[in-house]
């Protein structure tokens, strides 16, 4: 048990996250989730954690660690979205994907360190997103906390390079999640227009590709990034945006 690698999935419940777990399943690797609720469906490790709550987060890891006796990749997806006009937004809502987008990603990677130092190294892979540096509507805070993850990201690549570990973020265009079909829908209930003609309209101005992202797109870099070799991409920022570019 003790020689099987421990990936720790942050966020685990999301889509993504899940088709993550159904490939990474197939493999002689232990998996385990934190995340605000527990997943039935589910059949690994999973812990109630808030990482906005440092606590909860240091006490998640502990017992990771004490069941399994070492932690080698983190897979930050935990983060919240916020799609509305900058005048629109109420503070409330600024405070919320602060600590969840910035402060929760702070105490994940804060409290994994130690355990990745003790084994001699390891990785910490961050969900970050394409909108902190290719303009969408609306998205100005949510932007604004991706770009304070991918420099975070950076600058732990650096600092803990010496240690063995390698940093990374995935900065996805927008992935055609159960989430985005609830939203297709409801803008259908208010218009005339249909699915396709949505999805169409949508897509026209996100990306080269102009079409949203699968899920299971993401999963081979992710693979590759938790590899066991050290290689010389720590710190990168991978764009995953089917040849985008900023447009305003």
């Amino acid at each position: 048990m003790e020689n099987r690698k421990v990936i720790v999935i942050a966020g685990g419940n999301g889509e993504l996250a899940t088709c993550l777990i159904q490939e990474l399943s197939k493999q002689d690797i232990t998996i385990c989730i934190f995340d605000l609720t527990i997943n039935r469906n589910l059949p690994i490790e999973q812990f109630i954690c808030d990482i906005t709550d440092v606590m909860q987060v240091q006490d998640a890891f502990d017992k990771v660690f004490a069941c399994y006796k070492r932690i080698d990749v983190l897979i930050n997806m935990a983060g919240v979205h916020l799609r509305k006009p900058f005048l629109e937004i109420k503070s409330e809502e600024l405070m919320t994907i602060i600590r969840t987008n910035i402060i929760g990603s702070f105490n994940l990677m804060q409290s994994v360190v130690p355990y990745l130092k003790s084994g001699n190294g390891g990785k910490i892979i961050n969900l970050s997103s394409s909108a902190a540096y290719d303009y969408a509507e609306n998205t100005s805070v949510y932007a604004m906390t991706k770009s304070a993850l991918n420099c975070l990201t950076q600058y732990l690549a650096n600092e803990l390079n010496e240690f063995n570990i390698s940093v990374y973020a995935l900065c996805p265009t927008v992935i055609h999640t159960q989430r985005v079909d609830e939203n297709i829908r409801m803008y259908m209930s208010q218009t005339a227009k249909e699915k396709n003609q949505i999805i169409e309209e949508y897509c026209d101005n996100l990306n080269g590709a102009k079409r949203m992202l699968q899920p299971k797109e993401m999963i081979g870099l992710i693979e590759m990034l938790m590899g066991d070799e050290k290689n010389c991409m720590t710190g990168v920022l991978f764009p995953i945006n089917c040849g985008s570019n900023m447009r305003i």
